[in-house]
């Protein structure tokens, strides 16, 4: 699990944009993300959500976004390409993450290696390995929408909180990168005498 490199810029947390990408499947928690939205929104209403990514609960999303008069505020982009998730991720201030399991979470390290803050629920497996809950991220426990709500408010009330998390994320994601994932493999591979 790696990112091919760093981008050479990252992010200016100054965009009153939310963003999460993934599939649209029951386990992401979509809905779930949607409600935990809808709740922040009555507060902070100048802050959008992007979700990019397709699957079979769109409709069911799309029926919850009207339901609750959310159209202006959320947009569903679909299935998209890497560079065009890379300017959308460059262009947020908070990736939000809510699903029930999850491996690694690549798309956590890509929006980390943008110095975007990330919130996840600690129910996802692959979070708890990247995410050093309140250092470079935050974690949540037990599912807890209000306490979720709780981080991205004082993510989007606090600009110095935002920076200092995204720098620390973006750090902590240089582990990751192609050339030192590579080179730990080989290190492994030359350890274990298979090639001698």
């Amino acid at each position: 699990n790696s990112i091919d490199k760093l981008p050479s810029k990252v992010a200016s947390l100054e965009n009153k944009r939310l963003v999460s990408v993934g599939r649209l499947s029951p386990e992401k928690g979509y809905l779930d993300l949607l409600k935990i939205y809808n709740q922040l929104n009555k507060e902070h209403p100048d802050w959008t959500l992007d979700i990019i990514g397709d699957g079979e609960e769109r409709e069911k999303l799309e029926n919850y976004i009207k339901e609750n008069e959310l159209e202006n505020y959320v947009t569903l982009h679909g299935f998209q390409g890497k560079d065009y998730i890379d300017e959308i991720l460059h262009n947020s201030s908070v990736y939000l993450m809510t699903s029930y399991t999850e491996s690694f979470g690549i798309v956590l390290i890509e929006a980390m290696s943008h110095g975007v803050p990330c919130v996840a629920f600690d129910s996802a497996e692959g979070a708890r390995e990247i995410i050093q809950s309140g250092n470079n991220g935050y974690l949540v426990k037990n599912r807890n929408f209000d306490a979720y709500v709780l981080k991205i408010k004082s993510l989007i009330e606090k600009k110095e909180e935002r920076i200092r998390i995204g720098k620390l994320a973006r750090e902590s994601v240089k582990q990751y990168t192609g050339d030192k994932v590579g080179s730990e493999w080989i290190s492994l591979i030359e350890e274990s005498g298979v090639y001698e």
